[in-house]
């Protein structure tokens, strides 16, 4: 009841425009977490970038349903890493009340029902939180999109990341002391990607299960979520681009799993090249 009245009382809708604009001449939007965040600059290879940090599918499918009702999507390109299976990002993702609060106060007007009761039920203290500070983010945001005066960025939904950084050798030896010996799967992530997919091929959108270059795959992991992969693949219709081995100089990564902004130019021209040779 507390949900269902906080909803309807700050429900308010982003103006069309900030994402039309952005759809002028291309209809494929990126979601997901960090890696697309910050391997593909949406300015080299044409396309929406709203990936954000730490955005686990759920707040990924809010966007995908809100947009493609306005636009019409074409193609959605989505992170994907054996690690999005899974249960390590529940509690840094979905659980923590600093993030979770954090992003539905952004997310709010883009949210329906459904999903509003899946994170109330998760962490509802968070979930009150972020729709406190949500109106007044919107209050804001709605005097100034009277005006045409508002953009995209002044929702901080997502985009392309310029990342100035080169710590993998950091990372590198910090990687050789952190391991996680026992795996379980994310019954959050994957009920939420196969949610994506599911909606893709009943909106017939374009569905890429995209994973950008990495200094180090996991293969235990891999070889633990084969099958749950395999299973969303006899399932449902999608494509999967491994670019996990996409080979790159060492001053082009962040760290192991992340691309600067040095190493998104290069990935992202070759991701362009792909789409325009199709």
């Amino acid at each position: 009841m507390i949900g269902i009245l906080i909803y309807s009382t700050v429900k308010i809708n982003y103006p069309d425009y900030i994402f039309i604009n952005k759809f002028k001449h291309n209809k494929t939007l990126i979601l997901g977490d960090s890696h697309t965040e910050c391997a593909i600059n949406d300015t080299i290879f044409t396309s929406l970038n709203l990936s954000n940090s730490a955005d686990a599918y759920i707040y990924s499918f809010i966007k995908l349903k809100y947009i493609n009702a306005i636009i019409g999507l074409d193609t959605v390109l989505i992170s994907y890493r054996p690690q999005n299976l899974i249960k390590v990002d529940d509690d840094r993702w979905l659980k923590d009340k600093r993030i979770l609060t954090t992003k539905l106060s952004y997310l709010a007007p883009m949210c329906e029902i459904e999903e509003l009761y899946y994170l109330y039920d998760i962490n509802s203290i968070a979930v009150i939180q972020s729709y406190v500070k949500s109106s007044l983010v919107l209050l804001k945001t709605t005097v100034k999109s009277l005006f045409n005066l508002v953009h995209l960025n002044d929702y901080s939904i997502g985009g392309y990341n310029y990342l100035i950084r080169n710590k993998l050798k950091e990372a590198l030896h910090l990687s050789k002391t952190t391991k996680l010996t026992k795996y379980s799967f994310s019954i959050y992530q994957n009920e939420y990607l196969e949610k994506i997919i599911k909606y893709c091929n009943d909106n017939h959108i374009t569905i890429i299960l995209l994973e950008t270059p990495t200094y180090i795959d996991n293969n235990e992991i891999r070889t633990f979520t084969k099958d749950k992969f395999n299973e969303y693949s006899n399932k449902y219709n999608f494509i999967h681009l491994n670019h996990s081995n996409f080979r790159l100089s060492d001053i082009e990564y962040g760290d192991i799993g992340h691309l600067n902004y040095m190493g998104a130019k290069t990935y992202s021209k070759y991701l362009d090249s792909i789409f325009r040779n199709q």
